[in-house]
């Protein structure tokens, strides 16, 4: 038990920060960081709408 415990301790260590990676990096205009004020405009890039 104590085998299966480590190694998903060791496994989770090594996918969680490529999950994070993986996400940050396909994620839409990350580098925007101008806040949305217009409510229909933020529903619409929610459902990737173009604007």
């Amino acid at each position: 038990m104590d085998r299966i415990k480590r190694f998903g301790v060791g496994a989770s260590f090594v996918l969680v920060p490529v999950a994070m990676i993986f996400g940050f990096a396909s994620h839409r205009n990350l580098a925007d960081l101008s806040a949305s004020t217009d409510v229909e405009k933020w529903v619409s890039e929610f459902h990737r709408n173009q604007t």
